[in-house]
């Protein structure tokens, strides 16, 4: 609930029902771009872990693009590994 207490919206907004920036979809250029940097990142970060993790979620938040992975591997473990990572 906070992620609206410090937005503003103007009566324009709130008269032509404008989608908030976070509900648009994304386009084929925004998946593609997202998915690059990811690999990016884990290239330089986790190097060894070619082929371990995989896009779970892709969403929008605030204003910036939320990438969760996991890995491809199910684990018997409690707590599942993941990583979250947050892009611009």
């Amino acid at each position: 609930m906070d992620s609206f207490i410090n937005e503003n919206i103007s009566i324009e907004q709130v008269m032509y029902q404008e989608l908030h920036p976070d509900s648009r979809p994304f386009t084929e250029i925004e998946i593609k771009l997202a998915t690059a940097s990811v690999l990016e990142f884990l290239r330089k970060k986790y190097p060894e872990d070619s082929g371990v993790w995989m896009i779970k979620y892709l969403y929008k938040d605030k204003g910036l693009v939320n990438v969760v992975l996991k890995p491809i591997l199910p684990s018997n473990k409690m707590i599942e590994k993941k990583i979250m990572i947050l892009l611009e």
